[in-house]
């Protein structure tokens, strides 16, 4: 429960307990441990970025060269691409519709 309420401080928002364990691929922003899914801190604040990025009207070609230019980590690549950009974006978008 600590480490859940340090979580919510840190990104200024409510995370759940457990984010839609099961099989597959981790999503980015997402983190397993002990068998269970939980809100990566790092990953989070990039996808914080990206959407103010794709706010802002940058294209995800201009996205990715960005992060690239600052340097961000991509957890399966050396590079961002623009379709890594437009994954994370679409799973926010389908999270939002389906909440």
């Amino acid at each position: 429960a600590v480490r859940l309420a340090l979580k919510e401080k840190l990104l200024g928002h409510p995370v759940a307990e457990s984010l839609a364990p099961g099989r597959g691929r981790i999503p980015f922003g997402v983190k397993r441990e002990h068998g269970q899914r939980f809100a990566d801190l790092v990953e989070s604040a990039l996808i914080e970025r990206v959407e103010k990025l794709a706010a802002e009207g940058l294209s995800l070609a201009r996205i990715a060269k960005r992060l690239n230019g600052e340097d961000r980590a991509s957890r399966w690549a050396e590079k961002w691409s623009g379709a890594a950009v437009w994954r994370i974006l679409r799973r926010k978008k389908l999270k939002g519709a389906t909440e």
